[in-house]
This record gives C-alpha cells, sequence and structure tokens, in this order.
C-alpha cells in the first residue's frame, strides 16, 4: 500500500468536529511520532500540537513577569526527561488553563487535534476541578498513555537522544524515565479500568482513557501500529 492509499483509507472515519486526542508517555516511547502519523493518516485531524509549546508560551510570558517561587521557575524551566513524577505532576497543573484555553480553541474553530505531552498527567487532570468542568462541558476527549514494558528497549529509544547520551548523569536521566513510565502507566490503568467519574456538582463523566503498551509484540517498535490501533478503536466507537 503506498502513502496516498494508507492516508485515504482512515478518511472514512467520520470523526467529530470537536474531537481532541491526548497522547501522553514519557520521553522516547514515541508520543510525537505516534501524533504526526495520526495526522498524516487521517486528513480530518488537522492539528498537532506539542504540550511543550504550550509550556514555552507559559514560561516565557507568564514567568517572566510575574514573580513565582524558585521551585515553580526550576520546574517549568528543567526538561520533561530530568523531572520526578511529582515535579511532572507540579508542571501539569500550572499547565491546565492553558491547555483548556488551547483546547476551548481548536473547539471553537471546529478543528480536530491531537495534543501529545510528557506532562499530560491524568491524575493531575482528573483531579482537577477546572479540567473536571471543562470535560463535563464537552464531548469526544479521548486520552491515550504510551508506556513501555520492555526496559532495554526503552534504553535503546533513549541513547538515540545524542544531547541524553552525552549527559554525565545519563544512568540517572534514565532511571527517572523509568519511573515516570511506571507512574503514568499506573495512573492511566487506573483510569481505564475505571472509565467514569462521579464528583459533586458535575453529571457523571465519561473518561476515555486507553494505556497502550508498546512492548507488545504486536505493535511492537511500529509507531504505524500503533496510530492504526488508535484509529481502529474510533472506527469501533464513534
Amino acid at each position: 500500500m503506498n502513502y496516498l492509499e494508507e492516508k485515504m483509507s482512515y478518511n472514512f472515519i467520520n470523526m467529530p468536529r470537536d474531537l481532541t486526542i491526548f497522547i501522553s508517555g514519557t520521553t522516547s516511547v514515541g508520543k510525537t511520532t505516534v501524533a504526526r502519523i495520526l495526522v498524516n493518516k487521517c486528513d480530518q485531524i488537522l492539528v498537532m500540537q506539542e504540550y511543550d509549546l504550550i509550556r514555552e508560551a507559559v514560561r516565557s510570558i507568564y514567568f517572566d513577569r510575574i514573580p513565582q517561587s524558585l521551585e515553580y521557575e526550576k520546574i517549568m524551566n528543567s526538561s520533561t526527561s530530568c523531572l520526578s513524577y511529582q515535579d511532572l505532576q507540579t508542571q501539569s497543573s500550572l499547565l491546565i488553563k492553558p491547555l483548556i484555553a488551547v483546547c476551548k480553541r481548536l473547539r471553537s474553530k471546529g478543528i480536530p487535534a491531537v495534543i501529545e505531552g510528557v506532562n499530560i498527567c491524568f491524575d493531575t487532570l482528573f483531579n482537577s476541578p477546572e479540567f473536571l468542568q471543562y470535560l463535563s462541558e464537552t464531548n469526544n476527549n479521548y486520552f491515550f498513555n504510551l508506556y513501555l514494558e520492555n526496559e532495554n528497549e526503552h534504553k535503546q529509544r533513549l541513547i538515540k537522544h545524542k544531547s541524553l547520551t552525552e549527559n554525565k548523569d545519563f544512568e540517572k536521566i534514565f532511571s527517572s524515565v523509568r519511573k515516570n513510565n511506571l507512574r503514568l502507566h499506573e495512573s492511566a490503568r487506573k483510569f481505564e479500568i475505571n472509565n467514569t467519574l462521579k464528583i459533586d456538582g458535575y453529571s457523571e463523566i465519561k473518561l476515555n482513557v486507553y494505556d497502550i503498551n508498546l512492548s507488545d509484540d504486536k505493535i511492537r517498535n511500529d509507531s504505524n501500529k500503533v496510530a492504526e490501533a488508535i484509529l481502529s478503536l474510533f472506527i469501533n466507537t464513534l
């Protein structure tokens, strides 16, 4: 199948104009690659938004103008590869308002989109009153976490990042990345199993959460298959 046929084969899916796909996962699991393939395979998905771009915008404007604690500044200025899970959650919480603003803007324009980033922490988002209110007011939000069960596979992917391998603390960084990989997986799995939330003041909120193991033999080291698995889900559910 050539590229054009591959791309056209998914265009029969009737994607809602208010669709937002969130892709979470730690460093080097292939979030950006999968997001790009989704956009390439399905013309109806028009935008891929890297969560790091939102962080950069907030960091360059908000944190330069408004005095913040040194702790928050350090967290916002640190590479996500070097952050603990607790710091990732803090970063995620600081970005909730900008994230909601971006999502609302995309929806108002009728633009189906993919938003991906390490700092999409489900524990943080699904415990935020602001984000829960946003979910209660909107439909067609889908959340995917990508994780690598196989440690050696993950290390081989990380080694491809020259900036990390040249860092004298590479092993320490890798240990942190693996811990975050596990915590993001555990969080996603929890919400995947219990996929509804009943919160006082809100109607019952259905969480479309899916946890995808990239070490699974069916999709191992193949971002195309991961993207196809995601699109196939929409064929069955939309």
